[in-house]
């Protein structure tokens, strides 16, 4: 049993977190919950009838809790992970774990240091149309190519603000949002680290990128990535090439086209653009997040994904400022 004290009563803790931690009780129990503003505090209150905080380290120092859950936006979240790293205390994250690699590193230091565990939650692999995926992947032989489209009409709005438009909280735009999430499913795909990645952007006018376009090369296999919130539609598509056949994924439906002409068809009950919160999905991580106590490899095979993540983000917001800047110098 682990208690638990959660930073951040949001949409996605309300929704995804507070389910899961309740279904889970014979694991965790929860302590405590702290959040910057009244109106959320007064409903995490209502909700989870546990003590709430408008104080982070009082309720740390108060509840002295095994693991905290961070669902703060994610500027903050590298001073609350090292808050509680200093305490003893577990973390459990949401994406994006940082917003940068300096910050990566200066909480990478201290966990070799303490061997605490930083864990981030990377939902989406457990997702039902990412675990079929995965195992009718091998039918169409090695691949050599994975397209992949995230399309959203808007960024996700927020119980209380709209952060993710706002670089100085979010880290960036919509590659931080929804390509987190690609990237750990590419490498799972893919079963390789990146060689390179080459950008395009559309911002507006706040600097934020709406659309991102971006390969990520593996070595020989190559992936084109295309996340919008500019889209008409709100839709997650796949198209994996092989050397024996094409896999297309379509939001709830999977075709595999073989090299013999043989057909195969899948349904989902759902889409899987259908939901934001995805408990079912989260449940799972908090399943991995408890197991990687007995299992440390859990937890570091996750730690080198959420590294894989802000390098590939960060290389491309770097290659798309040198392109800008090298086309104002000529």
């Amino acid at each position: 049993m682990k208690t638990i004290c959660i930073a951040g009563f949001g949409a996605v803790c309300e929704n995804a977190h507070i389910p899961v931690i309740k279904e889970l009780r014979e694991n965790y129990i929860l302590k405590g919950i702290f959040d910057v503003d009244k109106e959320r505090r007064k409903k995490a209150s209502e909700i989870c009838k546990v003590n709430v905080y408008d104080d982070l380290l009082q309720m740390l120092e108060k509840e002295k809790p095994n693991c905290l859950v961070i669902t703060t936006p994610p500027s903050s979240h590298k001073d609350i992970i090292l808050k509680a790293i200093e305490r003893g205390i577990d973390v459990l994250c949401e994406k994006p774990l940082v917003t940068n690699l300096e910050d990566f590193k200066e909480i990478q230091k201290f966990v070799n240091k303490t061997s605490r565990i930083v864990y981030t939650v990377h939902n989406w692999i457990y997702s039902p149309h990412i675990i079929e995926i995965k195992k009718f992947i091998d039918e169409i032989g090695s691949v050599r190519r994975i397209n992949w489209e995230t399309l959203r009409k808007k960024p996700s709005q927020s119980a209380s603000a709209n952060w993710r438009v706002d670089p100085k909280i979010s880290g960036g735009g919509i590659i931080f949002d929804h390509g987190w999430h690609v990237i750990y499913i590419m490498r799972s795909f893919i079963g390789k680290s990146f060689t390179d990645v080459n950008p395009f952007f559309l911002m507006n006018e706040n600097g934020i990128d709406e659309v991102a376009d971006f390969r990520i090369e593996y070595g020989d296999v190559v992936s084109d990535i295309h996340l919008s919130w500019r889209s008409p539609i709100r839709k997650n598509i796949m198209t994996a090439y092989g050397d024996g056949g094409i896999l297309v994924f379509d939001d709830e439906k999977i075709y595999i086209y073989k090299e013999n002409g043989e057909v195969k068809e899948y349904f989902f009950n759902e889409k899987m653009s259908q939901s934001s919160a995805h408990p079912i999905w989260t449940k799972n991580v908090y399943i991995d997040f408890y197991n990687s106590f007995k299992n440390r490899e859990k937890f570091e095979k996750n730690f080198d994904e959420a590294l894989e993540c802000i390098m590939i983000i960060e290389k491309a917001y770097e290659k798309y400022k040198q392109r800008k800047t090298h086309k104002l110098h000529n």
